[in-house]
């Protein structure tokens, strides 16, 4: 049933994918991008560079200290994988959030249109929510174990700060995507 659900999705996709279009191409909609403004541009690097910089700060917690510390940045964890201190087990989409903060930085210094910012912080707001799931991949890093206490799972490693983080960040650039008021000049009293 499943398998037939999933053919059934493929063959559709692939017959829009691959059937021509009808009709005249002077009589199909051309659809622009709309620019960044100066100021919305301005606010999204803000934000771009908030979020990168939360790289160094120490947002992760660990509940019995590890290597004699109890708060770690990503750069710090990143440090200790890199000279073997730590197995080299990465929490993946919380990398992979941080990842769409670099590409959201490199399409403001390229291109300054409003689709692509929201595509990118859509984008990350998705990886963000699934990096919600890494809690278990951080308690192996740090642990190499996950431990179970009476049937619910004892978390020694707190990552709400960072979720919060990345997550704010995404949704901010999302709130500058589609807010054209921002770039508006208020009338003179």
């Amino acid at each position: 049933m499943t398998s037939l659900f999933i053919s059934a999705v493929a063959a559709a996709c692939g017959m829009t994918l691959f059937t021509p279009r009808f009709g005249t191409l002077d009589r199909l909609p051309v659809k622009f991008a709309k620019p960044l403004g100066r100021r919305r541009r301005s606010l999204a690097f803000i934000v771009v560079i908030a979020g990168l910089l939360m790289f160094f700060l120490p947002l992760v917690t660990t509940d019995p200290a590890v290597m004699g510390h109890s708060h770690w940045s990503p750069w710090n964890i990143s440090r200790q994988i890199y000279e073997g201190n730590l197995p080299p087990s990465i929490p993946f989409m919380t990398t992979a959030t941080f990842l769409v903060l670099v590409f959201a930085f490199g399409a403001l210094c390229l291109d300054s249109s409003r689709d692509v910012l929201a595509k990118i912080a859509i984008l990350g707001l998705f990886t963000g929510l699934a990096s919600l799931d890494d809690r278990i991949s951080f308690e192996t890093l740090f642990y190499g174990k996950v431990s179970y206490h009476n049937h619910s799972l004892v978390r020694h490693v707190g990552t709400g700060d960072l979720m919060f983080v990345l997550l704010g960040a995404m949704g901010c650039l999302l709130y500058i995507a589609f807010n054209e008021s921002s770039d508006t000049k208020s009338a003179p009293p």
